[in-house]
């Protein structure tokens, strides 16, 4: 999923600058994605088939690192794909008490701080109009 992310942003800054419609949607794709596929392992119990609570902290760590680079760089793309993975992580947390997953709630309240300072990136590193 991360391969996805990286490769649809850097493909996103070679197409050109990301005003608008290009960084939007392809932000909002892969925002879209990345709450979908967030909500539903949650909802399904799949977290702990894939995850422990401190692996998924740590991809948090990692990921929010790439991001916030990437949101320097094209903050469209990644302002809209850290809004979906905000989405994501308060969806997975929402479902997460009814699979009995209840020790993944930290990790996913640190996805969500995360995926907001990335935003928060974004929205600054955004040229002004």
């Amino acid at each position: 999923m991360a391969t996805i992310i990286v490769t649809l942003l850097i493909v996103s800054w070679i197409v050109g600058p990301t005003r608008g419609v290009v960084g939007g949607l392809i932000g909002g794709f892969v925002g879209a994605a990345v709450a979908a596929g967030m909500a539903r392992m949650a909802a399904i119990g799949e977290l702990a088939v894939y995850y422990t609570p401190a692996t998924l902290a740590r991809a948090a760590l990692a990921l929010g690192i790439v991001a916030v680079v990437l949101a320097l760089i094209v903050p469209y793309a990644a302002g809209f794909s850290a809004l979906g993975w905000a989405v994501g992580a308060i969806l997975a947390a929402i479902a997460t008490p009814r699979t009995g997953q209840i020790v993944y709630l930290l990790p996913l309240a640190l996805h969500l701080v995360v995926a907001v300072l990335v935003l928060r990136v974004a929205r600054c590193s955004a040229p002004r109009t």
